[in-house]
């Protein structure tokens, strides 16, 4: 099994990079893959503020990252069902996590509830 230094792979800084983010999108059909594809089948956007994304040791090793504030109160812009939530800058897209079942009305509030965005575990 191949091993990667930490220089290379740092776990918890992959996570204080995402900890950057500023916004939170939810979309429908496919995932993102830069930052301007979070435009494409987007359902709903929410700003983040210090604190809603946290950063700690992982459940196994290494470090994860969670939203630990939901976020509520903003009206979706479309209608579907969430495929995908991407995190962003405002430039440069950061991470990109499952729909977490987030469904969205037009016109209607829709929530983000707190989960583990993701864990980057220690390298072997």
């Amino acid at each position: 099994m191949p091993t990667v230094p930490t220089a290379v792979y740092d776990p918890q800084g992959i996570c204080n990079d995402i900890d950057t983010s500023t916004r939170l999108a939810v979309g429908a059909g496919t995932e993102p893959t830069a930052y301007a594809a979070t435009y494409t089948g987007q359902l709903g956007t929410y700003t983040l503020a210090a604190g809603d994304l946290i950063v700690a040791a992982g459940d196994t090793s290494g470090y994860k990252i969670s939203l630990v504030n939901g976020k509520t109160g903003n009206n979706a812009t479309a209608t579907g069902t969430a495929d995908w939530i991407a995190y962003d800058d405002g430039a440069n897209l950061k991470l990109v996590t499952d729909g977490n079942g987030v469904t969205c009305n037009s016109g209607n509030e829709f929530q983000v509830g707190t989960y583990k965005l993701a864990e980057f575990r220690d390298p072997a």
